[in-house]
């Protein structure tokens, strides 16, 4: 199998940018517990975007021309949001029918028509512009190839990925880097894929492995660019308030930068979406990119990020909480360390 469309420059390039994505959003996501099964991973929030909002604005301010999203769990919901905010964007969502199997099927269906090199990701990766554009611009192998990885030397999350120092990959589950979550695939990989997909395999690390133990070319490419994963609850809540912490703040959200802290002396409405009565205390940082009435006396922060529809009662104390969806908080109520969802409690332990 080796290589049918193997070349010898790293990518097919314009500008230095590989021109086709596919992202993996068909999964479950059942390591995030019962929230799971309301909302599909693609639409958990990220600030104030969901989860593939993010990736795709990323994927498209990397360069990145076109865009393929596998959806599966709950694909209707992602599809229309897809057609709402990138309905004059290159961007299509493909059905993967039987996404139960696991990712390896939504990368084989999701990519069935490519054959130029691609860039794989799965839709819980958090990252960011320049750190995509890094990892597939600027960069020659000299011999051909089936797959790069991204890989992460100071990072211990993920999947460990062992290479030498020519960055030759020669296995999975040991070594001195972490795998970051994005991939260069040649339609040579793809045909691993598929044959692993036949042969039982579920999981896309099957894949690079059989690539790697048929004399497949793998090979990592170290970056040293912000990125997250998110697998649990934790990761979730985490990564929100890390990025609320460090990342400017769209003008259209209410935004209390970390260290200050604002006090409503009479009701007033300090944006058009939002409404705070009498007492109310922000303690930075707080984001509020939804529709919010916050009730008399109650105190916002820190780490705090309100998204969708949220009507906080009189007298509550919210801090280190994501709360998305169309949500009710009953006056008096202790909020800490969790996340809500159309006003179900997920507690982060």
């Amino acid at each position: 199998m080796k290589n049918i469309h193997k070349k010898l420059l790293f990518l097919y390039v314009f500008g230095g940018i590989l021109i086709h994505a596919v992202i993996l959003a068909a999964g479950e996501g059942t390591r995030l517990g019962d929230l799971s099964h309301r909302v599909p991973k693609a639409l958990l929030p990220c600030l104030d975007r969901t989860l593939i909002e993010h990736l795709v604005d990323s994927l498209f301010a990397a360069g990145i021309e076109r865009i393929s999203i596998g959806v599966g769990w709950k694909r209707d919901a992602v599809m229309n949001l897809i057609e709402t905010r990138y309905h004059n964007r290159p961007v299509e969502c493909i059905q993967v029918s039987s996404f139960a199997i696991g990712p390896l099927q939504t990368l084989a269906t999701a990519s069935d028509n490519i054959t130029q090199e691609v860039l794989i990701c799965p839709v819980d990766l958090v990252t960011f512009p320049s750190t995509i554009s890094k990892f597939v611009s600027g960069f020659n192998l000299q011999h051909p190839f089936d797959l790069v990885m991204a890989v992460d030397p100071t990072s211990s999350a993920g999947t460990l990925v062992s290479y030498d120092r020519m960055l030759r990959v020669h296995s999975l589950g040991e070594g001195n880097a972490s795998s970051a979550m994005m991939l260069i695939a040649t339609s040579s990989f793809l045909e691993f894929c598929r044959s692993a997909l036949s042969d039982g395999a579920t999981r896309v690390s099957e894949a690079i492995e059989r690539t790697i133990s048929a004399g497949g070319e793998v090979f990592a490419r170290e970056i040293h660019g912000t990125w997250y994963d998110i697998d649990t609850l934790s990761d979730l809540l985490n990564t929100n308030i890390t990025l609320l912490n460090t990342l400017p703040m769209r003008s259209n959200a209410l935004f209390i930068p970390s260290g200050d802290t604002v006090e409503i002396g009479e009701s007033i409405s300090p944006s058009a979406r939002v409404n705070a009565e009498a007492g109310v205390t922000f303690r930075g940082p707080v984001l509020i990119s939804g529709t919010a009435r916050i009730g008399k006396n109650a105190r916002i922060g820190p780490n705090v990020c309100i998204q969708g529809i949220c009507t906080v009662g009189d007298n509550c104390m919210v801090s280190e909480s994501l709360i998305f969806g169309n949500s009710n908080i009953n006056a008096h109520t202790r909020l800490s360390h969790c996340v809500m969802h159309d006003s179900n409690l997920y507690m982060v332990g």
